[in-house]
């Protein structure tokens, strides 16, 4: 009986050990895919990069949190495709929005800059800096302002 009971709690704190294990922090940027990599050097050239935070999920990785020095955090998934950019309410680089959400800014808050866009499978989520937070299709088409 009390082998039965050792061997269930050493089982028990190895599951624990296991998944407490699911991030590692770093500032080595080859630790990023190629698509991170490059995806940060054409739109963030000029910061520096704070941190990395590498999630996993039980010893594979899932995605990766890039904290860059001006208080920008980039999101990108396993692969390295960003998946969300957050200027935290500094403004983010135009060239990374498309062309008809930026068209439709520009049309309909001419005079509010965009802090945040993130890629969802059924389009993007935009966030202004007035806090506002506008949901677009894949194709760039405004379907409404999110509660």
């Amino acid at each position: 009986m009390k082998k039965i009971v050792l061997i269930y709690i050493c089982s028990l704190f190895s599951v624990v050990f296991a998944i407490a294990d699911n991030e590692m922090v770093t500032s080595d940027t080859s630790q990023l895919p190629s698509a991170s990599q490059q995806f940060i050097t054409k739109y963030f050239a000029d910061t520096e990069i704070a941190h990395i935070v590498i999630e996993k999920n039980f010893f594979r990785i899932t995605g990766y949190e890039v904290f860059l020095t001006n208080g920008v955090d980039i999101e990108f998934d396993n692969s390295g495709t960003w998946t969300e950019v957050d200027g935290n309410h500094n403004e983010i680089p135009k060239a990374l929005i498309p062309e008809e959400i930026s068209n439709y800014i520009n049309r309909n808050y001419a005079l509010n800059k965009i802090s945040a866009i993130e890629r969802e499978s059924h389009g993007f989520q935009i966030k202004l800096n007035n806090g506002i937070e506008l949901i677009f299709d894949r194709n760039g088409h405004f379907k409404r302002i999110d509660d």
